[in-house]
């Protein structure tokens, strides 16, 4: 903001989706139906990538990945099923990856199995917390995100 001398605004507005096309490119390994390598490659300068998240990340932080991110079910179960998975060997690609979470066909669900996923690339893509800028006098601020997924379309609008 102070590069552009403005001290506050009312309001931001940015589109972090995500397309089809980049869903159908393997080589990002972005989707659970394609099997590629395990990068979720959506911006390469961020040094950060599935495989190795997936082989460093802790219990709890997957646990919480996949519950805040992903709004998932069980996220605890999908947790253990990864670390059971990458003690016998690396996750590495995408099908590694939903071999991993799969207990059998149907579990998880296309639209649980798409969560999880989901989970995963925004837990790579999360930006900073934003400095408070505001205008003194609004004591509300709002946060409009979209989810798609085969199971349902939602709109969540949170004022707080």
């Amino acid at each position: 903001l102070a590069a552009e001398s403005l001290a506050a605004f009312d309001g931001i507005l940015l589109d972090l989706g995500l397309n089809s096309w980049s869903l159908a490119q393997p080589g990002k390994g972005l989707s659970y139906q394609l099997d590629g390598p395990l990068t979720m490659d959506l911006d390469p300068d961020l040094g950060r990538d599935a495989t190795r998240l997936l082989a460093e990340a802790g219990e709890e932080e997957l646990v919480r990945l996949f519950a805040e991110y992903g709004e998932v079910r069980r996220p605890r179960l999908y947790a253990h099923r990864l670390l059971r998975a990458r003690e016998h060997r690396p996750l590495r690609t995408t099908g590694d990856l939903v071999r991993a979470l799969l207990a059998r066909p149907g579990d998880p669900s296309e639209g649980e199995m798409s969560r999880l996923f989901q989970a995963i690339r925004v837990d790579l893509l999360a930006l900073p917390a934003a400095p408070d800028v505001r205008e003194p006098d609004d004591h509300r601020a709002q946060r409009l995100s979209r989810h798609r997924d085969p199971e349902a379309d939602r709109v969540q609008d949170e004022i707080g």
